[in-house]
């Protein structure tokens, strides 16, 4: 068996997919307590690249759609 194995595309993206969403739920969640959005102001610049990521990505699949 070689030491570098290929990914089934089907399991990366789905595993991806979920940890965006338990991510960004958790993400949500913590942004109600003052604590935790001090950490967010903190980084907010890492936030705004992966929200415009995201909206790239969603711009992307609607495209797409449409074509």
């Amino acid at each position: 068996m070689s030491a570098v194995q290929k990914i089934d595309p089907e399991r990366a993206w789905g595993m991806a997919l979920y940890s965006f969403r338990e991510a960004t739920k958790n993400i949500c969640d913590m942004a109600r307590s003052p604590d935790f959005r001090d950490m967010a102001v903190q980084d907010s610049g890492e936030i705004a690249d992966a929200v415009l990521a995201a909206n790239l990505m969603w711009s992307h699949l609607k495209a797409r759609e449409a074509a």
